[in-house]
């Protein structure tokens, strides 16, 4: 506390003592004033700090026996037999334009690690309706449409394998294993039969989005043997005022962007997209389906519609992906085929974790510090101000008690 004796002056030979007591008390409350104006100031500064909630990342290795494995996405361009679209296609139903044009059909063979052991489920993917699924036990394929600007109707026809299984660390028998190939029967020569296979390992392991920046595309080659090498990133962020994530662990921001964009077009739309969350049937002519995937694609990339949020999740896991040097193969006969095979070669993932910079605990220690700085306020001030409090309703001085 600031000593009485500085505020205090000898009185002068003459002077009113009523006088010099009130221009003490006024000194006494000048400073005092200006030292809780700066302690005030202070406060509100540590405050505004402590409520913009500052962050650090935090960087750690850490070595797991399995992953979490992501969703594939097989696209082939072309992804159709024929160079220019039929003259009735617009009349055409789905089932039917696919049965005649489409040129898509492969092998896959997919191994998960399962307790300890593997599943093998060689099958070949011939997916003609727009709603058929291929379930197995390590995974189920699904075929999807993208907007893609070249193609015949700018569209592309895609198949996505979604894991039902953990993925462990065994060299690439605890990985997938693709055995790609057109349909020798429909591919023409004008197409041609060496347009590259482009796989997409998505990012979200709850939804499998094309939307840029959501997933890892490589591109690889007809005739071609190919070994893919993933590595996992997890980072685990913290939901502050100005950056909010969120924390629940079944969100999807992917989900929530193609929702919002179905949600704005529900209003025009006759149909739906086998992925949509609609009470619409499903496209069932060409026209129909290809005008709404046109609307969808737009959507998405302009975030759906204004009145939709969908903030980033708190825990994001993103895979990178390096591509072994290919091995080449004959480009005749069933050599056409293109083996692709992808795992986790390590154990190690890197971890990221945001957290506070700036917690409750360091500004209240900074507040007591300001106020023991600027007002000389301790806990022995404390005991002071209490024993003088009850030592002057005794009519007794503290100091002089002895």
């Amino acid at each position: 506390m600031i000593p009485s004796a500085i505020m205090q002056k000898e009185e002068e030979p003459g002077r009113n003592p009523k006088t010099a007591r009130k221009e003490n008390a006024f000194l006494k409350l000048l400073i005092y004033g200006i030292a809780l104006t700066l302690t005030v100031s202070q406060a509100l500064t540590y405050l505004q700090r402590y409520r913009d909630v500052p962050t650090k990342i935090t960087y750690r290795v850490e070595e797991r026996e399995e992953f979490v494995a992501p969703k594939i996405t097989v696209c082939r361009f072309p992804a159709w037999n024929v160079a220019e679209p039929p003259p009735d296609w617009q009349n055409e139903t789905v089932s039917s334009f696919f049965r005649k044009y489409s040129s898509l059909a492969f092998h896959f063979y997919t191994r998960g690690k399962v307790n300890g052991k593997f599943c093998l489920t060689p099958e070949k993917v011939d997916l003609v309706n727009i709603s058929s699924v291929v379930d197995r036990p390590c995974g189920t394929w699904t075929q999807t449409f993208q907007y893609h600007k070249g193609d015949l109707l700018d569209l592309r026809r895609c198949f996505t394998l979604h894991p039902k299984t953990q993925l462990g660390i065994q060299h690439s028998e605890s990985g997938f294993y693709f055995v790609l190939a057109p349909d020798g029967s429909k591919t023409t020569a004008a197409r041609g039969t060496k347009a590259p296979w482009e796989i997409s390992i998505h990012n979200d392991p709850d939804w499998a989005s094309d939307l840029e920046g959501t997933s890892t595309a490589f591109k690889v080659h007809h005739a071609t043997a190919n070994t893919i090498h993933l590595s996992a990133r997890e980072m685990l962020y913290k939901s502050t005022p100005a950056r909010p994530c969120e924390a629940d662990p079944s969100y999807s921001r992917d989900r929530c962007r193609s929702d919002c964009a179905a949600r704005a077009l529900s209003t025009d739309a006759t149909c739906r997209l086998n992925w949509m969350n609609l009470s619409l049937p499903l496209c069932e002519r060409m026209k129909d389906l290809r005008d709404l995937i046109v609307g969808y694609d737009e959507k998405t990339r302009r975030n759906g519609d204004s009145n939709c949020s969908c903030p980033p999740p708190c825990r994001r896991v993103r895979y990178t992906v390096a591509v072994a040097p290919k091995e080449f193969r004959c480009e005749s006969g069933p050599s056409l085929m293109t083996v692709l095979k992808i795992y986790f070669p390590r154990r190690q993932v890197e971890v990221l974790v945001e957290k506070e910079a700036y917690d409750s605990t360091q500004m209240v220690g900074e507040l007591g510090g300001c106020v023991g700085l600027f007002l000389g306020f301790s806990l022995v001030s404390v005991y002071e101000i209490v024993a003088g409090f009850f030592s002057r309703r005794e009519g007794k001085n503290p100091l002089s008690a002895e």
